[in-house]
């Protein structure tokens, strides 16, 4: 996805780039937006990678990063690592906004990221 945004802004630097989720659930095998520990979905360590996603798409050009998880405290997180990293103009999505929109079922199927447990 860096690759990709890197890519999009060095041919038109003035089109403005979302990604699309800052989540976890399309890297696991599981669907959940989360590092699972024991059997649960683990917060705080969830959260810190949510973070260095999230920084690693405004770095790669992103202008708005899309957290989709349900992890508590992960917005607030987001935005104090963009803003000490100096990407303060960089917005954050909010989740129902994307919830509702019309990408969000074809993105849980074109990731195969439907969780696999409650």
């Amino acid at each position: 996805m860096q690759s990709a945004i890197r890519a999009i802004k060095r041919e038109v630097p003035d089109v403005l780039v979302g990604h699309p989720t800052s989540c976890l659930c399309e890297y696991t095998d599981h669907g959940h937006c989360g590092i699972v520990i024991d059997g649960e979905i683990a917060n705080d360590p969830t959260v810190e990678q949510l973070v260095r996603t999230a920084v690693s798409h405004a770095a790669a050009g992103a202008d708005i990063v899309a957290p989709s998880d349900m992890m508590d405290g992960r917005v607030g997180a987001i935005r104090q690592a963009l803003d000490e990293r100096g990407f303060e103009q960089t917005a954050i999505m909010a989740y129902a906004a994307k919830y509702c929109s019309a990408f969000y079922g074809p993105f849980r199927d074109a990731a195969a990221s439907a969780p696999a447990f409650r």
